[in-house]
């Protein structure tokens, strides 16, 4: 079974989120038990996006790796992706309502624009439409 890297990155974030600290090659051995396959260069790309995304620690002196409460309440980046799929759905659907919206507001506005200059050049209209 070949797994994205999302779903890759995703399984990283749910090993770290027992809350115990691992090192790089710790966290290597626990994918291996779980059967994932991943390369040393996934791994560290991986590390390296979920530390610049604030959802983990890497300690400078030690290495080892912690989960951020942001890492643990982060619904994971599967999930974020069809969630911002779903979003931008409701925007366009948004997006069409406001315009049809607008321009039957810009309709209505010109026929009370129109009505109110009728009345203006012709306060009485049944002498103005209605002459004998």
């Amino acid at each position: 079974m070949s797994l994205t890297p999302i779903q890759k990155i995703d399984i990283v974030l749910s090993i770290l989120r027992d809350n115990k600290p691992y090192h790089r090659n710790s966290l290597t051995e626990k994918l291996i038990e779980k059967g994932i396959e991943y390369t040393d260069a996934e791994l560290r790309i991986a590390l390296r996006q979920a530390n610049e995304d604030g959802y983990i620690y890497s300690e400078p002196h030690t290495g080892n790796i912690t989960i951020t409460l942001k890492g643990y309440m982060f619904v994971g980046y599967e999930q974020q992706a069809i969630d911002d799929a779903r979003n931008e759905d409701r925007v366009r659907k948004n997006e069409r309502w406001v315009l049809r919206a607008t321009w039957a507001a810009a309709i209505v506005g010109f026929l009370v624009l129109s009505w109110y200059v009728l009345i203006w050049f012709c306060p009485h209209p049944h002498d103005c439409f209605y002459r004998r």
